[in-house]
């Protein structure tokens, strides 16, 4: 799933949950779909309750924490590895 992050005049900016880059200059004939509900262990969540919407402005305001963060791990990660490796 993609979140609209920013809206232009012309445009939108995109961001996938789990990306870390923007996806600028996508136009309204480029989207296919416009998430209304999901299910989650049986249940149907609407898209359009306070609820959710706090959780959405949530997701894109910590970005850039989730990035540091998944860098941060990423690094130790591939430094284990690498140590590891060369023993």
């Amino acid at each position: 799933m993609h979140r609209v992050v920013r809206v232009n005049d012309r445009d939108y900016v995109f961001r996938g949950d789990n990306l870390y880059r923007d996806e600028p200059g996508v136009e309204d004939d480029q989207i296919l779909g416009v998430l209304t509900g999901y299910i989650r262990r049986g249940r149907r969540i609407s898209v359009q309750t306070a609820r959710f919407n706090l959780h959405a402005r949530f997701w894109v305001a910590v970005y850039p924490l989730r990035k540091a963060l998944h860098t941060t791990i990423g690094f130790f990660r591939e430094g284990l590895w690498v140590h590891l490796r060369n023993k």
